[in-house]
């Protein structure tokens, strides 16, 4: 694993803390070029990861993210990167719906003195939510199993039981540092 060395800051917030660096999650949405706003595009998404995730079709019938917000800043150029986190003491697969779609929300409406931090310079649909390595939720142990964090490779965010954050946490921060 790549180390972090010192080259970058490194903060991270929780909760409300995050409004000190001029970070928001304001969810308003307008209308663009595409045929979804970004709030569409949320709920599609969390339908598509949950309904991936638990191996059933849902259908579908903001705020902040609860827990850690990970800005890496490099000098030169500046750049930044985010590791919007989420956990959700439950195993309810309703819940569990809810947790994807705050992610999504969080990554969808990151913004940084009033700019998108994801999704800003182009139509592409992923991008609004990061690289994919930008969102995790953790949740607490099922009883089934459920994709590894490699079969999660192409979604938007990431699900981690909370028992398998001792081994895959390390990685997912490798992946968000390495960007």
């Amino acid at each position: 694993m790549t180390g972090i060395d010192g080259n970058q800051e490194i903060v991270l917030y929780h909760d409300t803390s995050a409004s000190d660096r001029d970070l928001s999650f304001r969810t308003e949405a307008t209308r663009s070029d595409r045929d979804l706003t970004r709030a569409e595009q949320v709920q599609q998404t969390a339908r598509d990861v949950a309904s991936m995730y638990f191996e059933k079709n849902f259908q579908n019938h903001t705020g902040r993210p609860d827990v850690i917000v990970l800005e890496v800043k490099s000098e030169d150029p500046i750049t930044y990167e985010y590791l919007i986190a989420e956990v959700k003491h439950s195993t309810r697969r309703e819940t569990i719906r809810t947790g994807i779609k705050e992610t999504l929300e969080y990554l969808a409406f990151l913004r940084i003195n009033e700019d998108y931090v994801f999704g800003r310079d182009t139509n592409d649909e992923v991008d609004i939510f990061g690289s994919g390595w930008n969102g995790l939720l953790v949740v607490q142990d099922l009883e089934q199993e459920t994709p590894s964090v490699n079969a999660q490779e192409d979604e938007p965010i990431t699900i981690l039981q909370a028992g398998e954050l001792d081994e895959e946490l390390p990685g997912i921060l490798e992946n968000v540092l390495n960007q």
